[in-house]
Protein backbone atom coordinates (compact mmCIF):
# COMPACT_ATOMS: atom_id res chain seq x y z
CA UNK A 1 0.00 0.00 0.00
CA UNK A 2 1.47 3.31 -1.05
CA UNK A 3 1.45 6.44 1.05
CA UNK A 4 0.87 10.05 0.05
CA UNK A 5 3.67 12.02 1.69
CA UNK A 6 4.14 15.79 1.73
CA UNK A 7 7.61 17.23 2.43
CA UNK A 8 8.49 20.85 3.13
CA UNK A 9 11.26 21.36 0.56
CA UNK A 10 11.60 25.10 1.08
CA UNK A 11 14.86 24.84 3.10
CA UNK A 12 16.45 22.88 0.26
CA UNK A 13 15.77 25.77 -2.10
CA UNK A 14 16.28 28.82 0.09
CA UNK A 15 19.18 27.73 2.32
CA UNK A 16 22.54 27.21 0.65
CA UNK A 17 24.30 25.50 3.57
CA UNK A 18 23.48 23.57 6.74
CA UNK A 19 19.81 22.63 6.85
CA UNK A 20 19.43 23.28 3.13
CA UNK A 21 22.17 20.82 2.21
CA UNK A 22 20.85 18.25 4.69
CA UNK A 23 17.33 18.44 3.21
CA UNK A 24 18.56 18.29 -0.39
CA UNK A 25 20.84 15.33 0.21
CA UNK A 26 18.21 13.37 2.12
CA UNK A 27 15.31 13.92 -0.27
CA UNK A 28 17.41 13.35 -3.39
CA UNK A 29 18.55 10.00 -1.98
CA UNK A 30 14.94 9.19 -1.07
CA UNK A 31 13.87 9.83 -4.66
CA UNK A 32 16.36 7.22 -5.89
CA UNK A 33 15.34 4.70 -3.25
CA UNK A 34 11.54 4.81 -3.21
CA UNK A 35 9.36 4.34 -6.30
CA UNK A 36 6.26 3.15 -4.44
CA UNK A 37 5.03 6.03 -2.32
CA UNK A 38 3.76 9.28 -3.84
CA UNK A 39 5.48 12.50 -2.78
CA UNK A 40 4.61 16.19 -2.91
CA UNK A 41 7.48 18.65 -2.43
CA UNK A 42 6.05 21.88 -1.04
CA UNK A 43 7.86 25.19 -1.57
CA UNK A 44 6.88 28.80 -1.03
CA UNK A 45 6.19 31.43 -3.65
CA UNK A 46 9.55 33.13 -3.07
CA UNK A 47 11.60 29.95 -3.41
CA UNK A 48 11.93 30.34 -7.20
CA UNK A 49 12.86 26.69 -7.61
CA UNK A 50 12.41 26.49 -11.35
CA UNK A 51 15.39 28.51 -12.49
CA UNK A 52 18.24 26.52 -13.92
CA UNK A 53 20.93 28.72 -12.39
CA UNK A 54 20.86 30.76 -9.18
CA UNK A 55 23.44 32.88 -7.43
CA UNK A 56 24.12 32.58 -3.72
CA UNK A 57 25.72 36.02 -3.46
CA UNK A 58 29.43 35.24 -3.60
CA UNK A 59 29.95 33.98 -7.14
CA UNK A 60 32.26 35.51 -9.70
CA UNK A 61 30.52 36.47 -12.95
CA UNK A 62 32.17 37.39 -16.26
CA UNK A 63 30.16 39.91 -18.30
CA UNK A 64 31.19 39.79 -21.97
CA UNK A 65 30.54 42.52 -24.50
CA UNK A 66 31.19 46.12 -25.47
CA UNK A 67 30.64 48.78 -22.76
CA UNK A 68 26.91 49.40 -22.88
CA UNK A 69 24.22 50.60 -20.54
CA UNK A 70 23.06 47.01 -20.09
CA UNK A 71 26.46 45.81 -18.89
CA UNK A 72 26.86 48.83 -16.61
CA UNK A 73 23.42 48.16 -15.11
CA UNK A 74 24.19 44.49 -14.51
CA UNK A 75 27.59 45.28 -13.03
CA UNK A 76 26.03 47.69 -10.54
CA UNK A 77 23.17 45.40 -9.54
CA UNK A 78 25.29 42.26 -9.27
CA UNK A 79 27.92 44.06 -7.20
CA UNK A 80 25.15 45.24 -4.90
CA UNK A 81 24.17 41.61 -4.36
CA UNK A 82 27.70 40.67 -3.30
CA UNK A 83 28.73 39.14 -6.62
CA UNK A 84 32.26 39.68 -7.94
CA UNK A 85 31.95 41.09 -11.46
CA UNK A 86 34.57 40.97 -14.19
CA UNK A 87 33.90 42.75 -17.51
CA UNK A 88 35.70 41.92 -20.76
CA UNK A 89 35.13 42.47 -24.49
CA UNK A 90 34.66 39.36 -26.60
CA UNK A 91 38.21 39.50 -28.01
CA UNK A 92 39.64 39.21 -24.46
CA UNK A 93 36.98 36.97 -22.95
CA UNK A 94 38.83 33.71 -23.58
CA UNK A 95 41.94 34.86 -21.73
CA UNK A 96 39.91 36.32 -18.86
CA UNK A 97 37.85 33.13 -18.59
CA UNK A 98 41.01 31.05 -18.15
CA UNK A 99 42.56 33.48 -15.69
CA UNK A 100 39.53 34.24 -13.49
CA UNK A 101 37.64 30.92 -13.65
CA UNK A 102 34.22 32.56 -13.07
CA UNK A 103 31.19 30.59 -11.93
CA UNK A 104 29.21 31.85 -14.91
CA UNK A 105 29.78 33.94 -18.05
CA UNK A 106 27.11 36.14 -19.62
CA UNK A 107 27.47 37.17 -23.24
CA UNK A 108 25.56 40.32 -24.20
CA UNK A 109 24.14 41.25 -27.61
CA UNK A 110 24.23 37.67 -28.86
CA UNK A 111 23.13 36.91 -32.44
CA UNK A 112 23.11 33.76 -34.56
CA UNK A 113 25.78 35.35 -36.76
CA UNK A 114 28.01 35.96 -33.76
CA UNK A 115 27.64 32.31 -32.77
CA UNK A 116 29.42 31.28 -35.98
CA UNK A 117 32.50 33.44 -35.43
CA UNK A 118 35.81 31.74 -34.48
CA UNK A 119 36.19 33.85 -31.33
CA UNK A 120 32.85 32.79 -29.91
CA UNK A 121 33.33 29.19 -30.99
CA UNK A 122 36.61 29.07 -29.04
CA UNK A 123 34.96 30.70 -26.02
CA UNK A 124 32.07 28.21 -26.07
CA UNK A 125 34.46 25.26 -26.30
CA UNK A 126 36.63 26.53 -23.45
CA UNK A 127 33.64 27.27 -21.20
CA UNK A 128 32.32 23.79 -21.84
CA UNK A 129 35.67 22.17 -21.03
CA UNK A 130 35.85 24.13 -17.75
CA UNK A 131 32.19 23.38 -16.89
CA UNK A 132 31.40 27.11 -16.75
CA UNK A 133 27.82 27.95 -17.85
CA UNK A 134 27.78 30.47 -20.70
CA UNK A 135 24.52 32.43 -20.97
CA UNK A 136 23.77 34.20 -24.23
CA UNK A 137 21.58 37.31 -24.07
CA UNK A 138 20.09 38.10 -27.48
CA UNK A 139 20.55 41.60 -28.81
CA UNK A 140 16.77 41.85 -29.10
CA UNK A 141 16.21 41.10 -25.41
CA UNK A 142 14.54 44.10 -23.81
CA UNK A 143 13.45 42.43 -20.58
CA UNK A 144 16.61 42.80 -18.54
CA UNK A 145 15.04 44.93 -15.86
CA UNK A 146 12.61 42.16 -15.00
CA UNK A 147 15.46 39.85 -14.12
CA UNK A 148 16.03 41.70 -10.86
CA UNK A 149 12.58 41.39 -9.37
CA UNK A 150 13.85 39.57 -6.29
CA UNK A 151 15.15 42.05 -3.73
CA UNK A 152 16.65 39.34 -1.51
CA UNK A 153 20.19 38.01 -1.46
CA UNK A 154 19.74 35.79 -4.49
CA UNK A 155 19.56 36.71 -8.14
CA UNK A 156 16.94 34.19 -9.16
CA UNK A 157 16.84 34.68 -12.92
CA UNK A 158 20.23 35.05 -14.56
CA UNK A 159 19.86 35.78 -18.26
CA UNK A 160 20.08 32.81 -20.57
CA UNK A 161 19.13 31.75 -24.04
CA UNK A 162 18.42 28.35 -22.46
CA UNK A 163 15.12 29.28 -20.78
CA UNK A 164 12.78 26.33 -21.02
CA UNK A 165 9.75 24.84 -19.36
CA UNK A 166 10.02 24.72 -15.57
CA UNK A 167 12.40 22.00 -14.43
CA UNK A 168 11.04 19.67 -11.71
CA UNK A 169 12.76 19.82 -8.36
CA UNK A 170 13.42 16.08 -8.60
CA UNK A 171 13.17 13.97 -11.73
CA UNK A 172 11.32 11.01 -10.30
CA UNK A 173 7.94 9.72 -11.51
CA UNK A 174 6.43 9.59 -8.02
CA UNK A 175 7.56 13.11 -7.00
CA UNK A 176 5.69 16.27 -7.92
CA UNK A 177 6.04 19.92 -6.96
CA UNK A 178 3.52 22.23 -5.35
CA UNK A 179 4.09 25.90 -4.59
CA UNK A 180 2.17 27.70 -1.88
CA UNK A 181 0.87 31.11 -3.04
CA UNK A 182 2.60 32.79 -0.09
CA UNK A 183 6.18 33.67 0.75
CA UNK A 184 8.02 31.82 3.49
CA UNK A 185 7.77 34.88 5.75
CA UNK A 186 4.04 35.23 5.13
CA UNK A 187 3.39 31.60 6.05
CA UNK A 188 5.49 31.99 9.18
CA UNK A 189 3.32 34.92 10.26
CA UNK A 190 0.04 33.19 9.38
CA UNK A 191 0.88 29.82 10.93
CA UNK A 192 3.14 30.57 13.85
CA UNK A 193 2.60 34.18 14.93
CA UNK A 194 -1.11 34.65 14.20
CA UNK A 195 -1.68 30.88 14.60
CA UNK A 196 -4.31 30.74 11.88
CA UNK A 197 -5.42 27.10 11.37
CA UNK A 198 -4.82 27.02 7.63
CA UNK A 199 -4.10 23.33 6.94
CA UNK A 200 -1.02 22.53 4.89
CA UNK A 201 -3.22 20.22 2.78
CA UNK A 202 -4.65 23.35 1.15
CA UNK A 203 -1.32 23.57 -0.65
CA UNK A 204 -0.18 19.95 -0.92
CA UNK A 205 -3.51 18.30 -1.56
CA UNK A 206 -4.55 15.27 0.53
CA UNK A 207 -1.57 13.52 2.17
CA UNK A 208 -1.26 10.71 4.69
CA UNK A 209 1.96 12.11 6.20
CA UNK A 210 3.41 15.60 6.22
CA UNK A 211 7.11 15.98 7.02
CA UNK A 212 8.21 19.43 8.19
CA UNK A 213 11.97 19.64 7.72
CA UNK A 214 12.93 22.83 9.58
CA UNK A 215 11.97 23.00 13.29
CA UNK A 216 8.32 24.10 13.03
CA UNK A 217 5.13 22.27 12.10
CA UNK A 218 2.24 23.84 10.17
CA UNK A 219 -1.41 23.05 10.90
CA UNK A 220 -2.72 19.88 9.26
CA UNK A 221 -6.21 18.57 8.62
CA UNK A 222 -5.81 14.80 8.93
CA UNK A 223 -2.21 13.96 8.07
CA UNK A 224 0.14 12.24 10.50
CA UNK A 225 3.13 14.49 11.12
CA UNK A 226 6.91 14.25 11.28
CA UNK A 227 9.08 17.13 12.47
CA UNK A 228 12.85 17.39 12.01
CA UNK A 229 14.65 19.30 14.77
CA UNK A 230 18.26 19.87 13.77
CA UNK A 231 19.59 21.20 17.07
CA UNK A 232 18.60 23.09 20.20
CA UNK A 233 21.23 25.84 20.02
CA UNK A 234 18.69 28.45 21.06
CA UNK A 235 18.34 26.60 24.39
CA UNK A 236 21.85 25.20 24.90
CA UNK A 237 23.65 28.40 23.88
CA UNK A 238 21.07 31.21 24.08
CA UNK A 239 23.85 33.82 23.97
CA UNK A 240 24.71 32.65 20.44
CA UNK A 241 21.27 33.40 19.00
CA UNK A 242 19.63 36.70 18.22
CA UNK A 243 17.13 37.69 20.89
CA UNK A 244 14.16 37.89 18.52
CA UNK A 245 14.86 34.53 16.89
CA UNK A 246 15.52 32.91 20.26
CA UNK A 247 12.18 34.11 21.65
CA UNK A 248 10.35 32.91 18.54
CA UNK A 249 11.95 29.44 18.59
CA UNK A 250 11.36 29.03 22.33
CA UNK A 251 7.65 29.43 21.63
CA UNK A 252 7.07 27.57 18.38
CA UNK A 253 9.52 24.65 18.57
CA UNK A 254 8.16 23.09 21.81
CA UNK A 255 4.63 23.63 20.52
CA UNK A 256 5.49 21.94 17.22
CA UNK A 257 7.21 19.02 18.96
CA UNK A 258 4.17 18.45 21.14
CA UNK A 259 1.88 18.27 18.08
CA UNK A 260 4.17 16.04 16.00
CA UNK A 261 3.57 12.29 15.85
CA UNK A 262 7.29 11.66 15.35
CA UNK A 263 10.36 13.84 15.83
CA UNK A 264 13.56 13.25 13.84
CA UNK A 265 16.97 14.47 15.05
CA UNK A 266 20.21 14.76 13.06
CA UNK A 267 22.25 13.07 15.81
CA UNK A 268 22.05 11.16 19.06
CA UNK A 269 23.23 14.26 20.92
CA UNK A 270 20.28 16.26 19.59
CA UNK A 271 17.96 13.41 20.62
CA UNK A 272 19.48 13.53 24.11
CA UNK A 273 18.90 17.31 24.22
CA UNK A 274 15.26 16.87 23.24
CA UNK A 275 14.80 14.40 26.07
CA UNK A 276 16.67 16.48 28.66
CA UNK A 277 15.56 20.01 27.78
CA UNK A 278 12.02 19.46 26.50
CA UNK A 279 11.02 16.19 28.14
CA UNK A 280 10.27 14.43 24.85
CA UNK A 281 9.73 10.70 25.17
CA UNK A 282 12.65 8.70 23.71
CA UNK A 283 10.14 6.53 21.86
CA UNK A 284 8.92 9.58 19.95
CA UNK A 285 12.36 10.47 18.56
CA UNK A 286 14.28 8.89 15.70
CA UNK A 287 17.79 9.73 14.50
CA UNK A 288 18.60 10.24 10.82
CA UNK A 289 22.25 11.12 10.27
CA UNK A 290 23.45 13.16 7.31
CA UNK A 291 25.56 11.59 4.57
CA UNK A 292 28.44 12.45 2.30
CA UNK A 293 27.96 12.83 -1.43
CA UNK A 294 30.31 10.82 -3.64
CA UNK A 295 31.74 14.02 -5.15
CA UNK A 296 33.56 14.60 -1.85
CA UNK A 297 36.71 12.56 -2.50
CA UNK A 298 40.47 12.98 -2.79
CA UNK A 299 41.39 14.95 -5.92
CA UNK A 300 44.80 15.27 -7.55
CA UNK A 301 45.70 17.30 -10.60
CA UNK A 302 42.06 17.96 -11.49
CA UNK A 303 41.00 21.18 -13.15
CA UNK A 304 38.45 21.81 -10.37
CA UNK A 305 41.33 22.43 -7.94
CA UNK A 306 42.88 25.15 -10.08
CA UNK A 307 39.45 26.59 -10.81
CA UNK A 308 38.64 26.97 -7.10
CA UNK A 309 42.12 28.34 -6.35
CA UNK A 310 41.68 31.09 -8.93
CA UNK A 311 38.06 31.85 -8.09
CA UNK A 312 38.79 32.54 -4.45
CA UNK A 313 42.36 33.85 -4.81
CA UNK A 314 43.89 31.04 -2.73
CA UNK A 315 47.36 30.91 -4.26
CA UNK A 316 49.03 30.04 -0.93
CA UNK A 317 48.99 27.14 1.56
CA UNK A 318 46.18 27.44 4.08
CA UNK A 319 44.25 26.02 7.01
CA UNK A 320 40.52 25.89 6.31
CA UNK A 321 37.46 26.40 8.46
CA UNK A 322 33.93 26.59 7.13
CA UNK A 323 30.61 27.85 8.46
CA UNK A 324 28.26 30.77 8.81
CA UNK A 325 29.95 33.69 10.59
CA UNK A 326 28.19 33.60 13.96
CA UNK A 327 29.23 33.09 17.60
CA UNK A 328 28.41 29.38 17.83
CA UNK A 329 31.11 28.50 15.30
CA UNK A 330 33.79 29.86 17.68
CA UNK A 331 35.87 31.50 14.97
CA UNK A 332 37.29 33.97 17.49
CA UNK A 333 38.77 31.05 19.40
CA UNK A 334 40.20 29.64 16.16
CA UNK A 335 41.80 32.99 15.31
CA UNK A 336 43.42 33.12 18.75
CA UNK A 337 44.75 29.57 18.31
CA UNK A 338 46.09 30.44 14.86
CA UNK A 339 47.92 33.46 16.32
CA UNK A 340 49.45 31.26 19.05
CA UNK A 341 50.57 28.69 16.51
CA UNK A 342 52.16 31.33 14.28
CA UNK A 343 54.22 32.50 17.21
CA UNK A 344 55.80 29.12 17.81
CA UNK A 345 58.70 29.67 15.40
CA UNK A 346 60.06 28.04 12.29
CA UNK A 347 58.20 24.73 12.45
CA UNK A 348 54.89 26.34 11.54
CA UNK A 349 55.14 30.10 11.74
CA UNK A 350 57.50 30.47 8.79
CA UNK A 351 55.61 28.21 6.38
CA UNK A 352 53.34 31.01 5.18
CA UNK A 353 50.17 29.15 6.15
CA UNK A 354 47.17 31.47 6.14
CA UNK A 355 43.85 30.81 7.84
CA UNK A 356 40.85 30.75 5.51
CA UNK A 357 37.41 31.06 7.16
CA UNK A 358 34.82 30.46 4.45
CA UNK A 359 31.14 31.21 4.96
CA UNK A 360 28.52 33.89 4.63
CA UNK A 361 27.80 36.50 7.29
CA UNK A 362 25.21 35.35 9.80
CA UNK A 363 24.68 37.35 12.99
CA UNK A 364 26.75 38.85 15.81
CA UNK A 365 29.87 38.50 13.65
CA UNK A 366 31.59 41.85 14.31
CA UNK A 367 33.71 40.30 17.06
CA UNK A 368 35.26 37.91 14.53
CA UNK A 369 36.67 40.71 12.40
CA UNK A 370 37.64 42.70 15.50
CA UNK A 371 39.72 39.76 16.73
CA UNK A 372 41.70 39.72 13.47
CA UNK A 373 42.51 43.40 13.87
CA UNK A 374 43.30 43.03 17.57
CA UNK A 375 45.88 40.31 16.88
CA UNK A 376 47.41 42.07 13.87
CA UNK A 377 46.40 39.29 11.45
CA UNK A 378 44.95 41.36 8.62
CA UNK A 379 46.07 39.69 5.41
CA UNK A 380 46.77 36.42 7.23
CA UNK A 381 43.17 35.49 8.03
CA UNK A 382 41.17 35.39 4.82
CA UNK A 383 37.37 35.61 4.54
CA UNK A 384 36.34 34.55 1.00
CA UNK A 385 32.64 34.63 1.92
CA UNK A 386 30.08 32.01 1.01
CA UNK A 387 31.59 29.25 -1.12
CA UNK A 388 29.48 27.82 -3.93
CA UNK A 389 28.44 24.23 -3.27
CA UNK A 390 30.18 23.02 -6.42
CA UNK A 391 33.54 24.34 -5.15
CA UNK A 392 33.49 22.70 -1.72
CA UNK A 393 35.22 19.41 -2.66
CA UNK A 394 38.09 21.32 -4.26
CA UNK A 395 38.38 23.68 -1.30
CA UNK A 396 38.66 20.79 1.16
CA UNK A 397 41.30 19.16 -1.05
CA UNK A 398 43.36 22.34 -1.31
CA UNK A 399 43.54 22.78 2.48
CA UNK A 400 46.48 21.51 4.52
CA UNK A 401 44.18 21.04 7.50
CA UNK A 402 40.48 21.47 8.28
CA UNK A 403 39.59 22.93 11.70
CA UNK A 404 36.06 23.06 13.15
CA UNK A 405 36.07 24.46 16.73
CA UNK A 406 32.29 24.81 17.07
CA UNK A 407 30.65 25.27 20.47
CA UNK A 408 27.66 23.12 19.48
CA UNK A 409 26.45 21.25 16.38
CA UNK A 410 23.30 19.33 15.55
CA UNK A 411 25.42 17.19 13.26
CA UNK A 412 28.49 18.85 11.73
CA UNK A 413 28.66 18.02 8.03
CA UNK A 414 31.84 19.95 7.07
CA UNK A 415 34.28 17.79 9.12
CA UNK A 416 32.78 14.67 7.56
CA UNK A 417 33.13 16.07 4.05
CA UNK A 418 36.72 17.13 4.74
CA UNK A 419 37.57 13.61 5.89
CA UNK A 420 35.95 12.17 2.75
CA UNK A 421 38.35 14.39 0.76
CA UNK A 422 41.36 13.01 2.64
CA UNK A 423 42.02 16.20 4.60
CA UNK A 424 43.10 15.86 8.28
CA UNK A 425 40.51 17.24 10.69
CA UNK A 426 40.74 18.94 14.10
CA UNK A 427 37.46 19.69 15.88
CA UNK A 428 36.13 20.63 19.27
CA UNK A 429 34.79 17.88 21.50
CA UNK A 430 31.34 19.44 21.72
CA UNK A 431 28.13 17.67 20.64
CA UNK A 432 27.63 16.15 18.15
CA UNK A 433 31.15 16.18 16.70
CA UNK A 434 32.44 13.05 18.50
CA UNK A 435 29.64 11.10 16.77
CA UNK A 436 30.75 12.39 13.38
CA UNK A 437 34.53 12.38 13.69
CA UNK A 438 34.96 9.27 15.83
CA UNK A 439 38.65 8.38 16.24
CA UNK A 440 39.59 9.78 12.84
CA UNK A 441 40.31 13.36 13.96
CA UNK A 442 41.86 15.21 16.85
CA UNK A 443 39.38 16.71 19.31
CA UNK A 444 40.06 19.44 21.86
CA UNK A 445 38.10 21.54 24.34
CA UNK A 446 36.35 24.23 22.31
CA UNK A 447 37.23 27.11 24.64
CA UNK A 448 40.96 26.29 24.98
CA UNK A 449 42.90 28.14 22.23
CA UNK A 450 46.20 26.77 23.52
CA UNK A 451 45.04 23.16 23.14
CA UNK A 452 43.66 23.94 19.70
CA UNK A 453 46.96 25.53 18.63
CA UNK A 454 48.88 22.47 19.84
CA UNK A 455 46.58 20.09 17.97
CA UNK A 456 46.89 22.11 14.76
CA UNK A 457 50.67 22.19 15.07
CA UNK A 458 50.84 18.43 15.64
CA UNK A 459 48.93 17.67 12.47
CA UNK A 460 50.90 20.16 10.39
CA UNK A 461 54.33 18.94 11.51
CA UNK A 462 53.92 15.17 11.97
CA UNK A 463 53.74 13.48 8.57
CA UNK A 464 53.04 10.04 10.05
CA UNK A 465 50.11 11.44 12.01
CA UNK A 466 48.77 13.16 8.88
CA UNK A 467 48.94 9.88 6.95
CA UNK A 468 47.16 7.99 9.73
CA UNK A 469 44.44 10.64 10.03
CA UNK A 470 43.88 10.64 6.29
CA UNK A 471 43.37 6.86 6.22
CA UNK A 472 41.10 6.85 9.27
CA UNK A 473 39.15 9.83 7.96
CA UNK A 474 38.36 8.17 4.64
CA UNK A 475 37.07 5.08 6.47
CA UNK A 476 35.04 7.13 8.93
CA UNK A 477 33.37 9.09 6.13
CA UNK A 478 32.30 5.85 4.45
CA UNK A 479 30.05 5.13 7.44
CA UNK A 480 27.76 8.06 6.57
CA UNK A 481 25.86 7.80 3.29
CA UNK A 482 22.72 9.52 2.07
CA UNK A 483 21.47 6.12 0.94
CA UNK A 484 21.52 4.85 4.54
CA UNK A 485 19.89 8.09 5.72
CA UNK A 486 17.11 7.72 3.12
CA UNK A 487 16.49 4.14 4.25
CA UNK A 488 16.05 5.36 7.84
CA UNK A 489 13.66 8.09 6.69
CA UNK A 490 11.63 5.66 4.57
CA UNK A 491 11.41 3.32 7.55
CA UNK A 492 9.99 6.19 9.62
CA UNK A 493 7.41 6.98 6.95
CA UNK A 494 6.38 3.32 6.67
CA UNK A 495 6.05 2.86 10.43
CA UNK A 496 4.01 6.01 10.86
CA UNK A 497 1.93 5.23 7.78
CA UNK A 498 1.12 1.76 9.06
CA UNK A 499 -0.29 3.28 12.25
CA UNK A 500 -2.37 5.84 10.38
CA UNK A 501 -3.32 4.28 7.08
CA UNK A 502 -2.49 4.99 3.45
CA UNK A 503 -4.18 5.09 0.08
Amino acid sequence: MSLRIGIDYTPAIRQGAGIGRYTRGLVQALAKLDRQNRYVLLTTSDSEPYQRYRLSGNEKILLIGAPTDDIALFEELLTRKGVTVVVAPLNRALAVLRQQMPHQAWLFSWTATLERTPSLAALVAEARSLSIPLHRIPRTDRSLGGLFRNLGSRLERPPSDMDAAPTPLLKAPNFRDRRAPFSERALTILWHRLRLPIPVEWFTGPVDIFHSTDFVLPPVRQARTILTVHDLTFMRLPQCAEAGLRAYLNKVVPRSIERADLVLADSQSTKDDLIELLGVSPDKIGVVYAGVEKRFRPMEGEIALERARKRYGLDFPFILSLGTLEPRKNFTGLIEAYALMRGRGQRVGDRGLKLVIAGGKGWLYDEIFAKVEELGLAGEVIFPGFVADEDLPALYNLAELFVFPSLYEGFGLPPLEAMACGTPVVTSDRPSLPEVVGEAGLMVEATDPEALAEAMERVLTDENLRREMREKGLKQAEKFTWEAAAEKLLEAYSTLGASGGGG
